[in-house]
């Protein structure tokens, strides 16, 4: 929930530049995809006594973190993007920040990073150095993640089974 009111809240804020971007959809398909992101949350709103078993102070507790870590990574990702290209505008990371919302908030991909360099590509072109500088990035996580998952692998591997 915390998270979709954050996208939902950011999509909000660049809802101008959002439009300006022509992405082949106009604000009633916006609205209609905002109320999509929207209408789970008010589910699991309405149905909370059910779903929730927690206290009302730790699910509180647990929605803070959640908002920190997504004000968190949203800020530093900016910041990455404004270090390597200095020069673009306060509006674009500002979209960009909503267009990574939007996708992160879609199910089912493997890797979203690479969609959201891809979706860059398609909305700002293919030349622009925000794509190239996304698609580096987006390179760099999977790099990342196949390195770490390869290391954790073989430490697992060279380790003897003790107690299995």
């Amino acid at each position: 929930m915390v998270a979709n009111g954050c996208t939902l809240a950011l999509a909000a804020v660049s809802w101008r530049a959002l439009l300006a971007l022509n992405l082949g959809t106009d604000a009633k398909v916006m609205l209609v995809s905002a109320a999509s992101i929207a209408l789970p949350s008010l589910v699991t709103l309405a149905l909370r006594k059910r779903l929730f078993t927690l206290p009302g102070s730790a699910l509180r507790r647990i929605a803070l973190i959640h908002l920190l870590r997504i004000a968190a990574t949203t800020t530093l990702a900016a910041m990455l993007w404004a270090v390597t290209l200095p020069a673009a505008p306060l509006a674009w990371w500002l979209v960009l920040a909503a267009l990574r919302m939007l996708v992160s908030r879609l199910p089912l991909l493997p890797n979203k990073d690479i969609v959201f360099a891809g979706l860059v590509a398609f909305t700002i072109g293919q030349a622009s150095q925000v794509t190239e500088m996304l698609t580096m990035i987006a390179a760099l996580w999977l790099v990342t993640h196949l390195l770490l998952g390869a290391i954790l692998a073989a430490v697992e591997l060279a380790q003897p089974e003790a107690g299995r």
